[in-house]
């Protein structure tokens, strides 16, 4: 029954419609906004932030697994711990159509994961990611893009998003004279 109340709180809080939620420990909190579309699902033990007035954008049909966290708001790195006031930085998180995001992934401020994405378990997402690949890795990286694309709709994602491509990919593109 408790978990049932939680359910309705966060709904109503967030004035999420279409989210179907395994409540085994699942945390959305904050004073941000979480917009959530059709057959969206959130696992056990994931977490999302959502400080105000920045979001978290969840498209149609994305599945989130277990232990997956999303901060819209974190600490400088580059600065003096010692003080009491800290800089911070925030952003929000956008996630498209017909995204799987596996266990134990963190997804960092700042951020749009690209239609048709799969994020590996374990993937440190810094970094916006585009649609239609398969991607994995601390820091997330491309590793491959999804085999109903044409060549040419590849390389033009891979020119794009050079910087993310992982090596074998940017081997790939570079020794097939594409040379990105």
């Amino acid at each position: 029954m408790i978990q049932f109340i939680k359910y309705i709180f966060i709904k109503y809080k967030y004035k999420i419609k279409n989210l179907k939620i395994n409540w085994l420990n699942t945390k959305i909190y904050w004073n941000g906004h979480i917009f959530c579309w059709k057959w969206t699902y959130i696992w056990d033990y994931s977490q999302i932030q959502s400080m105000s007035p920045y979001k978290v954008v969840l498209w149609k049909n994305v599945r989130i697994s277990h232990f997956v966290l999303f901060y819209t708001k974190t600490s400088l790195a580059d600065q003096d711990f010692s003080i009491a006031t800290r800089k911070k930085d925030w952003w929000d998180i956008i996630v498209e159509d017909n995204v799987w995001i596996w266990a134990q992934s963190f997804i960092s401020h700042w951020i749009t994961i690209g239609e048709n994405t799969v994020v590996w378990a374990n993937s440190v997402v810094t970094n916006s990611l585009p649609p239609h690949t398969i991607c994995a890795w601390s820091p997330c990286k491309v590793i491959k893009f999804k085999s109903y694309l044409k060549d040419k709709e590849k390389l033009k994602l891979a020119e794009k998003y050079t910087n993310i491509l992982s090596n074998s990919l940017k081997i790939k593109y570079w020794w097939n004279d594409w040379k990105i």
